[in-house]
């Protein structure tokens, strides 16, 4: 399936028989080499769309990693907040607890 998706002169000089040369047949060798040309520079074209995508998508990987690594750390510090807040309420539920259990000795 790869091969359809060539352009079809690729997929001429690549798929059909070569005939044979003839020394008389000069205007056939100028068509083949022109044809040659146009087919270096298709594929030169189709080799720089290449890099250049290949360039766009390892630019596009690095920019999700970089924003992946950005939304961890907000993440982290978020967790760190979040922790910190339990801890201090975890503080004050301790205190509230010991004050409870002195008044209720006062009580009783």
């Amino acid at each position: 399936t790869f091969g359809l998706l060539w352009p079809k002169f690729i997929r001429q000089m690549i798929f059909t028989s070569s005939k044979p040369k003839e020394s008389s047949d000069t205007d056939s060798e100028g068509k083949r080499e022109t044809f040659e040309r146009e087919i270096a520079n298709e594929v030169s074209k189709l080799s720089k769309k290449v890099v250049d995508q290949n360039e766009l998508l390892t630019k596009k990987v690095v920019d999700q990693n970089e924003l992946l690594a950005e939304y961890k750390k907000d993440q982290n510090e978020s967790l760190a907040e979040y922790k910190k807040t339990v801890s201090e309420l975890s503080q004050k539920v301790s205190a509230q607890n010991d004050l409870l259990e002195q008044l209720l000795k006062k009580v009783s």
